[in-house]
């Protein structure tokens, strides 16, 4: 039986065990499963760290993340998403910005999964 090379350091994301300096490299791994838990992981860390804000808007413009994780959902909807979940005023204005300037293409479905996420009325 073969184990998942990935899990380790996904539980290390989930559980907050990492430096914020190996957060922010892991925002652009190669794996998009590792990715997305690395937004989660970012988004938990902003209040000790003003500046991840930063680190989250790049993940929801970074072209890599585009890339979908599930159905009509990629994984820069997900770090539009950490944006509202963080909540502080620079967060909320920078979600608000990204959906104001979206893709046409795309702003129905990053909408459609704020609003399931009980992110947007």
């Amino acid at each position: 039986m073969q184990t998942d090379p990935l899990g380790p350091l996904i539980e290390r994301l989930k559980i907050d065990d990492m430096p914020i300096s190996e957060l922010r490299q892991l925002l652009d791994h190669g794996a998009i499963l590792v990715r997305v838990n690395a937004i989660d992981a970012v988004a938990r860390r902003v209040l000790q760290d003003a500046a991840l804000v930063d680190d989250l808007q790049r993940a929801a413009t970074a072209s890599q993340n585009s890339a979908r994780l599930m159905g009509t959902v990629a994984v820069s909807h997900v770090a539009v998403a950490a944006l509202l979940r963080v909540g502080t005023p620079k967060a909320s204005e920078v979600a608000r910005q990204l959906m104001a300037k979206w893709p046409e293409s795309d702003r129905e479905d990053l909408l459609w999964y704020l609003r399931s996420e009980r992110l947007l009325a």
